[in-house]
């Protein structure tokens, strides 16, 4: 077993070291995703809703469906269905929720097979700035679940609480695509994200560690993109493609990031907890 966490630390160490942190000014500052129910079997219809969180107006400028496709696996993966919408620009106000439900039937009217399956969403906000989003789920018995968060953050400047998140479809071994993304931080300033195999509570002047550092974990120092010292501006997204190492399959891995954020309560805003369980 740590001899493939191992093996998976030092890809996201290597990676992390020769990636130029890569930031879209919007993304997940802009809309919040949920998909219910968590783990639907197969058969039953599934929701995704999506929430303004900004302060502008955001578009779907192709039609009045929130999703523009259905995929397997993630975004590069085989188009499942293309949902026929009303060919109109649809606004989505700040604070405001849209939502799409699937019957899980494919193009030709096909109940799909259980697996691995997201939503492909491509958007507009106020700007004029593309917003793209693969948000992953999993149909039957959830056998192979997406990450989730657990515990609390603690906000930065301006009162905006930093996330983490992944992309790129679930955490399937093998799984090229796959990237964690930090969003809503501070612009331009200096983060630290832990990963290890243990999650804990331990409570500090700044917030709650979330990630047990008792030995193997990993500590990722990564500068976040966006304009410095703007509030909610900073965030990254680093690929960190799976190994084909079926060892990894049933390891649980935590992670939690750290800010340094004057603005906030001892001066380091964080993320909630996020985990994941390697699947084959």
């Amino acid at each position: 077993m740590i001899r493939s966490l191992v093996v998976l630390f030092v890809v996201l160490f290597v990676v992390a070291s020769i990636s130029t942190p890569a930031f879209a000014q919007c993304g997940f500052n802009d809309m919040q995703f949920s998909v219910t129910p968590a783990n639907p079997t197969v058969g039953q219809p599934i929701t995704i809703t999506g929430t303004n969180t900004s302060s502008g107006c955001i578009w779907n400028q192709s039609d009045s469906c929130l999703i523009d496709f259905v995929k397997k696996f993630d975004c590069n993966g085989a188009t499942v269905l293309s949902p026929a919408c009303l060919q109109v620009i649809t606004p989505i106000n700040p604070g405001f929720s849209t939502a799409f439900t699937w019957d899980q039937l494919d193009d030709n009217g096909v109940q799909v097979p259980a697996g691995a399956y997201v939503f492909d969403i491509s958007l507009t906000n106020f700007n004029g700035q593309s917003l793209s989003h693969c948000i992953a789920f999993s149909i039957g018995g959830g056998s192979c679940p997406p990450a989730s968060n657990y515990g609390s953050a603690s906000v930065g400047t301006g009162g905006i609480a930093p996330t983490l998140t992944t992309a790129g479809g679930l955490p399937q071994i093998g799984n090229v695509s796959f990237a964690l993304q930090i969003a809503n931080g501070l612009g331009g300033a200096d983060s630290l994200t832990f990963v290890g195999l243990t999650p804990t509570t331990v409570n500090a002047p700044w917030g709650t560690l979330l990630v047990d550092l008792t030995p193997p974990f990993l500590q990722l120092p990564l500068p976040l993109g966006g304009g410095a010292g703007v509030p909610g501006a900073g965030g990254l997204t680093l690929p960190a493609p799976l190994p084909n190492d079926g060892t990894l399959v049933g390891i649980s891995v935590y992670l939690q990031t750290m800010i340094a954020d004057g603005g906030s309560t001892g001066g380091i805003s964080h993320s909630p907890g996020l985990t994941f369980t390697f699947c084959q």
